[in-house]
């Protein structure tokens, strides 16, 4: 009964398997260098009807370190 597009930050193991075992699973291709090029997570939203598409910030993923000079076109968005 929860929204699992919050639980991102801090899932639970137990509350959200699957949004803790998706993001340990990048965290450990990451680790291992083999970093995906693409992660597409397709599921229904609570609140937005029939086809949309949201799309990450690229200087707020988490494959980027927080000393990074990126400078990203805001019309992708």
């Amino acid at each position: 009964g929860e929204d699992l597009n919050r639980q991102w930050q801090s899932p639970s193991a137990e509350l959200h398997p699957t949004i803790y075992h998706g993001k340990s699973l990048l965290q450990y291709l990451r680790a291992t260098g083999r970093t995906p090029l693409v992660f597409c997570d397709y599921h229904g939203h609570s609140r937005k009807k029939n086809v949309f598409m949201y799309g990450c910030s690229i200087k707020e993923t988490v494959w980027q370190t927080s000393s990074c000079d990126l400078h990203e076109d805001l019309g992708y968005r």
